[in-house]
């Protein structure tokens, strides 16, 4: 066994630039208020945190042989398998790319991503019935990621093996003929180059002031937050929704 190369630069630039953006929007959105500045920066960071998902989706199909979806494995008796192995009730076995768990996992936090951009535009054009649903999604998301951390450590602990650092540096244990040719440099080169044109555009189309976002492309306007318009009774939306509660209570 060697340390050999199994991550490609595009890989490990999308993997560190998604879980950053995640990470910091769910934290505005879950710290800031629905006036403030900053959760209207959240659904910047959200905006582009669905366009990563979609370059990841694209490079699923066209990169290297460990990031190709057709390298994933789905299988549930592999996946039972593997997570028997975890615990220590089976063999392990060598996985020189995604193992059954994170093939599932990457699936499952494509989709939950995915549909935390839908349901954001959605609450944006003022469709307030899918707020629930977007904050579930959030929450939801959030839990995967706890899971795949402490998945990370359990690894660490039962083989030594740092999972993480080899999303850093590309390379992990094992046979030469499971390496990959190179890092791709190239194509690694060009997805920084739109992903820093496309933050451009985003980042151009939201106004803080109004905390309104321009969709680069497809140039709806998306309304972030609550807010406080006067009613023709003189009360502000967010009175309107507080004395409709105490009613309720009533």
């Amino acid at each position: 066994m060697e340390r050999i190369l199994v991550w490609d630069l595009p890989v490990r630039f999308l993997h560190w630039v998604l879980a950053a953006l995640f990470v910091v929007s769910f934290a505005l959105a879950t710290v800031a208020g629905e006036k403030s500045a900053a959760f209207g920066l959240h659904a910047v960071l959200g905006t582009l945190a669905v366009s990563v998902v979609a370059l990841r989706l694209l490079w699923g199909l066209v990169g290297s042989r460990t990031a190709r979806f057709g390298a994933f494995s789905f299988r549930p008796s592999a996946l039972f398998a593997y997570l028997r192995a975890a615990v220590g009730l089976g063999p392990r076995t060598a996985h020189d790319g995604h193992n059954p768990a994170s093939s599932w996992f990457a699936i499952a936090l494509f989709a939950g991503l995915l549909g935390l951009g839908v349901t954001g535009f959605l609450r944006g054009r003022g469709v307030e019935r899918f707020e629930d649903l977007h904050e579930a999604l959030a929450w939801g998301v959030a839990g995967l990621s706890v899971l795949h951390v402490a998945g990370i450590v359990w690894h660490r602990v039962r083989t030594r093996e740092n999972l993480a650092w080899s999303m850093v540096s590309g390379k992990r244990a094992g046979l030469p003929v499971d390496a990959i040719p190179d890092s791709r440099r190239g194509s690694a080169a060009a997805l920084v180059l739109i992903t820093a044109a496309w933050t451009g555009a985003v980042f151009a189309g939201y106004d803080p002031a109004t905390r309104r976002l321009t969709v680069p492309l497809v140039g709806t306007t998306l309304t972030i937050g609550e807010e406080d318009e006067k009613g023709a009774d003189g009360a502000s939306k967010t009175e309107r929704k507080r004395d409709g509660h105490k009613h309720d209570d009533d």
